[in-house]
């Protein structure tokens, strides 16, 4: 009877074990995915059709808050806004691609347009790194990483999410800096 009762214990603090260290077995697994260019291997390890739904919002807000305060100063404030639908998908489509985070991560944008020309910063590519990196748990089965990049003024903050006993990436808090406005901008 003790032995099984032991055994259990061992079992249960392996088991939390192996939890708590998900979200970086899962930042080490995305950051190699990035790596090597693997798609499939990066998909299995975020949870995309999330990840748009919570970008979308997110730039949808940004665009609604400089909106509004434009709003005051420009009467085609509203007519630019029935534009924004088309834009916000775009956005998100760039951003939630395999290359898209990859380029996120890097520190540059994603690009929104195939003859777009590449930003000064493509040229030198930084791989995401997981050092002076912050984080923290928000629970039992939320965890947020922030990392910091160089070409952009705030921190990126990923949040993964715990499915199961596996972690996914579910969140990208997005540095407004890394969201395009020139589009915005020239419809107003």
């Amino acid at each position: 009877m003790k032995k099984i009762t032991t055994l259990l214990v061992v079992l249960s603090i392996l088991l939390l074990s192996y939890v708590a260290a998900g979200p970086f077995i899962t930042m080490n697994r995305i950051q190699a995915a990035i790596e090597t260019k693997d798609s499939e291997k990066l998909t299995k390890h975020v949870d995309f059709p999330v990840l748009r739904v919570n970008l979308k919002e997110q730039v949808n807000d940004f665009f609604m808050k400089e909106a509004g305060a434009q709003s005051d100063d420009n009467p085609w404030v509203a007519l630019a806004l029935s534009f924004t639908s088309s834009l916000v998908e775009r956005i998100v489509e760039a951003f939630v691609t395999p290359e898209g985070i990859a380029k996120l991560l890097e520190g540059d944008k994603p690009k929104l347009y195939e003859n777009e020309k590449p930003t000064p910063n493509n040229s030198k590519q930084t791989k995401p790194s997981l050092k002076n990196t912050r984080f923290k748990y928000h629970g039992f089965s939320e965890f947020s990483i922030w990392l910091k990049t160089k070409n952009q003024k705030e921190d990126i903050q990923l949040i993964l999410s715990r499915q199961g006993i596996k972690w996914k990436l579910t969140n990208i808090i997005i540095p407004t800096d890394s969201i395009p406005t020139n589009t915005l901008t020239a419809l107003l």
